[in-house]
């Protein structure tokens, strides 16, 4: 298989996303199984791609559309699967289309550990308010390894002072169970006494979601948050907390 190959199965797929026909909404299908197949357990790419293999042969798989369609779509995104190298750059670029960084994002997290290069683009898509945010959340989760670079945004959200931001990366976080505990209390209690009231409010909620044993070593920021001058802030607290 060419990168070539690559390249036209991306624009045969992207291509149907706002287009009529059956053949758009199959492919939203097929995003659906593929999603429903890594849902179970880790795999690998080679038995993801003999998953899809046998979908082919099983007329219960999408059994609303022709076979002709069904049988295009998977061969397009096999040909993505068989070709990682070529398919996750074109895929990172992608993230820059509105109408395409969904599907992008949602490909990229079918990688796996291979896709991680992509991960400080799916971090900024995941911090944003746009409708891709959740695909590349999950992608996040996915690919592996990014703790270090959601961590790292996570505190950068503080710097430039954006709550919306600071909620998306905490939910993020939060989401993949990541495990570097000392650093992320140490950015929660930075946001439990920022100047920004609505980053006390994120903080409230961020720590609502720690164990016990992790709010206890939060206990003064906890308190302080419940005295909070801002009469949202300080009901949150005294509800969560």
């Amino acid at each position: 298989m060419t990168d070539s190959r690559a390249d036209r199965a991306l624009d045969s797929l992207f291509s149907l996303e706002f287009g009529p026909g059956s053949e758009s909404a199959a492919f939203h299908e097929i995003i659906d199984l593929v999603n429903g197949i890594l849902a179970d357990s880790p795999i690998s790419i080679a038995v993801l791609i003999d998953r899809l293999q046998q979908c082919r042969s099983d007329t219960r798989i999408l059994p609303a559309y022709s076979r002709d369609v069904v049988d295009h779509l998977l061969d397009a995104v096999i040909t993505l699967l068989l070709n990682k190298d070529t398919a996750i750059p074109l895929l990172v670029q992608k993230l820059d289309d509105y109408e395409g960084r969904y599907f992008a994002a949602t490909m990229l997290g079918w990688f796996g550990s291979d896709a991680v290069g992509a991960i400080p683009a799916l971090i900024g898509l995941a911090s944003g308010p746009s409708g891709g945010a959740g695909a590349a959340q999950q992608a996040i989760v996915r690919i592996g390894g990014g703790e270090s670079a959601v961590l790292s945004a996570l505190e950068a959200s503080l710097t430039y002072d954006d709550a919306g931001d600071f909620g998306e990366l905490n939910e993020l976080f939060m989401q993949a169970g990541y495990t570097t505990i000392q650093k992320y209390l140490d950015i929660v209690h930075k946001a439990a006494i920022a100047l920004n009231p609505e980053l006390r409010g994120e903080a409230v909620y961020a720590i609502a979601k720690l164990s016990t044993a992790d709010k206890q070593r939060l206990a003064s920021e906890i308190q302080q948050l419940k005295r909070d001058p801002i009469d949202s802030v300080r009901t949150a607290a005294m509800t969560e907390l």
